[in-house]
């Protein structure tokens, strides 16, 4: 039976891997990057962003999506799968075209000075969403995650889990099915204790994008009642 342990452990320590059909600039790559877990590939995707050598060009890398991969000392510059714009099989183009992420950047450069001054995760994350309020395709997962990158070089980490709209449909799920009592499908963020308790051994990172990224594999999951034996008293 599947349970959502071993939906956490099967995400947080079996191989993570994403394919890149192309790099930045548009040139073919048809190329997969492997990593030995989450934790791995993230470290490697945050650690691009906190070596980067100033505020502006990490700004300029973050609001884009884009980030680098080295492998056998060669450099892949890529975008984000979230951000990277290409046309799906129904015809409609998906993620953030790069002008527009361009845009943004252009506006979160006009307030380096202020970015520079702040110590929470929230302030950070409100002072990228006012940058991004004309560009509707810059949307919350656009912003969460420019703030992530950005955090990652000033040492800023989310203290909750922000729940914008893939996430907000694995947790739709999770309290469906009984294993969060928070309402948190009705929250923009919550603190990761509110979260069910196989998923206290992540961090809020991990759990936004699990949240997110696990939300069909959620769907044959249990009634938590089920494994419990409908004893209220273990709930």
């Amino acid at each position: 039976m599947v349970t959502l342990e071993t939906l956490v452990r099967k995400f947080l320590y079996e191989p993570h891997k994403f394919f890149k059909y192309r790099d930045l600039n548009g040139n073919p790559l048809n190329k997969e990057f492997a990593f030995d877990n989450y934790e791995n590939y993230l470290e490697e995707y945050l650690g691009f962003f906190r070596k980067v050598s100033s505020l502006k060009d990490v700004v300029s890398y973050a609001c884009c999506g884009v980030f680098e991969v080295v492998r056998n000392n060669q450099v892949f510059l890529i975008r984000h799968n979230h951000q990277e714009y290409f046309r799906g099989s129904n015809g409609s183009y998906r993620g953030l075209p790069l002008e527009d992420g361009k845009s943004v950047v252009r506006l979160v450069h006009s307030r380096l000075g202020e970015i520079k001054t702040v110590e929470k995760f929230d302030d950070l994350y409100n002072l990228i969403k006012e940058c991004s309020e004309a560009k509707l395709q810059f949307g919350q997962l656009s912003i969460y995650d420019a703030t992530v990158r950005i955090g990652a070089f000033l040492g800023i980490k989310p203290d909750f889990v922000y729940i914008h709209t893939g996430v907000k449909a694995g947790v739709t799920i999770l309290e469906e099915k009984g294993y969060t009592k928070e309402q948190l499908s009705n929250r923009d963020y919550a603190p990761l204790k509110d979260f069910p308790v196989e998923m206290h051994k992540m961090t809020e990172i991990s759990a936004e994008n699990f949240s997110c990224k696990s939300k069909d594999e959620f769907k044959v999951l249990p009634l938590k009642s089920m494994i419990y034996n409908d004893n209220p008293a273990d709930l």
